[in-house]
């Protein structure tokens, strides 16, 4: 297996998405490394793991909406109320003013179906996938039930990690966004992922640093059902 390093690269739009348990936050985290700064974190679920990495980093924690300067090069970890999650216009309004004052490099989202209302998201998200792409802005974001992401977004990810999701819904949705079947029926290990550009096939990828030991073959029946030679990942 081939051993690559991958990051997230100016202006990518890229989508994150596995069943909770699967190792997202923590391959997410680890992406957000690589990202253009400024970065903010849109903490939606005030997750313990974007916490502590944030305590380890030194990163900002807050819970008003974050001020951000053209010179600022840090990582801010915002969380909104759930007033602000149950009706993100305020919201909406305050990521499309960051985007047009091109004060933010980067964004993370965690857990984007909260940013949406009835199914759609609103114009403060959508201008992160127009706006921010013709003007180089970087975005991830992260679901764990993709079947509740308004096809907008989901289509307009310049590249793809699937990792292992659990209901059908959720396979299918991802099956018929990325263009590729076998997401519909097959499964992967923990942490492992399907990763691909919009539009291209996808390849499995297996982290380095949660490996298994030489010798074990747990994962030969995950191997056996691939389409593509797996590769390792160097973050």
């Amino acid at each position: 297996m081939a051993a690559i390093k991958l990051k997230i690269r100016r202006g990518d739009r890229q989508t994150l998405v596995g069943q909770s348990g699967s190792g997202k936050t923590t391959l997410a985290l680890a992406l957000v490394e690589t990202m253009p700064r400024p970065v903010l974190i849109v903490d939606t679920k005030w997750s313990q793991t974007i916490g502590n990495k944030a305590m380890e980093s030194g990163w900002e924690i807050s819970e008003d909406f974050p001020e951000f300067r053209k010179k600022d090069r840090g990582v801010v970890v915002w969380r909104p109320s759930p007033d602000e999650l149950a009706d993100p216009a305020e919201l909406d309004a305050y990521l499309d003013e960051m985007v047009r004052r091109r004060v933010l490099c980067s964004v993370y989202i965690d857990e984007l179906y909260q940013l949406h209302r009835n199914g759609r998201a609103g114009p403060g998200v959508i201008g992160l996938y127009t706006r921010g792409r013709e003007m180089g802005f970087t975005t991830l974001a992260s679901s764990q039930r993709p079947a509740w992401v308004s096809a907008f977004c989901l289509s307009e990810a310049s590249h793809y990690f699937v990792m292992r999701l659990k209901l059908k819904s959720d396979k299918k949705k991802m099956a018929e966004v990325t263009g590729q079947p076998h997401l519909e029926h097959e499964d992967v290990a923990p942490h492992w992922f399907w990763y691909g550009e919009n539009g291209k096939d996808m390849v499995l990828f297996q982290p380095l640093d949660i490996r298994k030991k030489e010798g074990d073959t747990s994962h030969q029946e995950d191997l056996a059902r691939t389409l593509h030679e797996p590769k390792r990942l160097i973050l």
